[in-house]
């Protein structure tokens, strides 16, 4: 028996369990006895930021594991991450940031006055450079930072 996995609109098929396994949308099954084939799907969008009104929208960064965000908080504004695929998200830092970018290892971000650096988990923050109007930033494939 021949199977073809098909996707609707916003879905993506992530791979066979049971009898078929893969990610290959095609498998073909003998059935000699009871089988089980499943398909799985998840969803393509995700809302990873906290939907509570709370995001500046105009910045956030992406890496290969996280997504990093600026929120308004009552107490100021703060740099926040959550993991692409969903889940918690957590305050990194208290700060504003106009521009975000980051790597697998670090998190930069402006102000418009300062440039800043962090690990991507969190820790101490480094001012790397003062300048007036630091705009956008940009890394590199070699992990050059430009601004």
């Amino acid at each position: 028996m021949a199977l073809t996995a098909s996707a609707a609109g916003h879905v993506r098929f992530m791979g066979w369990s049971g009898t078929c396994s893969g990610t290959s949308s095609a498998c073909s099954v003998t059935v000699k006895a009871d089988s089980s084939v499943v398909a799985s799907f998840e969803d393509e969008v995700r809302v990873i930021q906290p939907n509570d009104g709370r995001n500046l929208t105009t910045a956030f960064a992406l890496n290969s594991t996280q997504v990093f965000f600026v929120r308004s908080m009552p107490q100021g504004w703060e740099i926040w991450s959550a993991p692409k695929v969903g889940g918690e998200a957590v305050r990194l830092v208290a700060g504003y940031a106009s521009y975000l970018v980051a790597d697998d290892g670090y998190l930069y971000w402006t102000d418009g006055d300062s440039l800043y650096s962090m690990p991507v988990s969190g820790g101490s923050v480094a001012l790397l450079a003062s300048a007036a109007n630091i705009g956008n930033l940009a890394l590199d494939g070699d992990g050059a930072l430009y601004w």
